[in-house]
């Protein structure tokens, strides 16, 4: 299984430096949850292996994170990060009881985010939560100590992360965000929720798909096209929780569409987006979608699919 949970940011061409949106999104997992533990780890790369001097603590209060991503000038190919615990529901021998995870923010800027890989995969900021088990229901919990408790556990984590979903696009106002788990590359048919601020957010996910067929990345990971199947060159292109029988059928269903990606319009995703078995959640201008009741159950992979068979039309 997956370690975490990765939360990826992606911007709208505004260039917001790294610290004012550290601030932001601290400022988000602060009103989120207003009982929990000091910040730590506070650190600001420079380059891949350097370390700006900061002072020498271990714990930071949030105004003090937010003086120093203020006053600190973070290196143009630099990033900043912090980490803090939060509180989930968590198992135990005697059932499901108030525990403690992990929560990492870390926002580069644009050069640094160049230079480690293509920045359509990782976006600007993320946020990660460790581990990734308190979020992800079981299929079957019968011998499990907690019993059925374990899955009513996980919804309720998995409320409080949509809560915090929402917090963060109507805060921060990003041009997409997605939900994804390790084991993959942030491909946006892997991720397991995503917001779009409009129409044009989805096409440019359609974009980079179709770059990624024809052509694949050729910075790191580097990745050959995908239109030729190769369960081995492109393991990291499918995620682990898909079984290979299903990792061919998305293959199968994105070959069959993906001529029709240049005749997709803004009115053809508003269909679709109208017509999807996807939760969706309107939020200003913008759709966040997902499954319910469980965020990291399945992946929304479907609404890619959808809108080009929308585009393409009867058969």
């Amino acid at each position: 299984m997956s370690e975490c949970l990765i939360v990826r940011w992606f911007g709208d061409g505004d260039h917001r430096s790294a610290g004012p949106l550290f601030t932001q999104l601290t400022e988000c997992v602060e009103a989120w949850q207003s009982k929990r533990d000091a910040w730590e780890s506070l650190r600001i790369g420079h380059g891949v292996n350097h370390q700006v001097r900061l002072p020498n603590q271990e714990t930071w209060t949030w105004a003090e994170l937010q003086k120093v991503a203020a006053w600190k000038k973070i290196p143009a190919d630099g990033s900043i990060f912090a980490s803090v615990p939060i509180a989930c529901r968590t198992s135990e021998a005697n059932g499901m009881v108030d525990g403690r995870a992990g929560l990492d923010v870390e926002c580069w800027n644009e050069e640094h985010a160049g230079r480690q890989y293509d920045a359509s995969l990782g976006g600007r900021a993320e946020i990660s939560i460790t581990p990734v088990e308190c979020y992800v229901p079981r299929s079957d919990t019968t011998g499990h100590p907690a019993g059925a408790a374990y899955n009513m556990g996980v919804a309720e984590n998995n409320d409080a992360l949509r809560t915090l979903l929402v917090r963060v696009i109507e805060a921060t106002g990003p041009r997409s965000l997605k939900l994804f788990t390790e084991g993959s590359l942030s491909l946006p048919f892997n991720a397991h929720a995503t917001w779009f601020a409009d129409e044009a957010a989805l096409l440019d996910d359609l974009k980079f798909i179709r770059r990624l067929w024809e052509e694949g990345l050729a910075t790191y990971p580097v990745t050959p096209p995908l239109k030729t199947f190769d369960a081995a060159q492109h393991r990291l292109v499918w995620h682990p929780a898909r079984s290979s029988e299903t990792q061919h059928a998305l293959w199968q269903d994105l070959a069959k569409r993906m001529p029709a990606a240049d005749q997709v319009t803004p009115e053809g995703i508003r269909e679709t987006l109208e017509t999807t078995t996807l939760d969706v959640q309107r939020i200003g201008d913008g759709w966040l979608l997902s499954n319910k009741p469980y965020l990291t159950d399945e992946f929304v992979a479907q609404i890619y699919l959808e809108v080009l068979e929308n585009a393409q039309g009867p058969a």
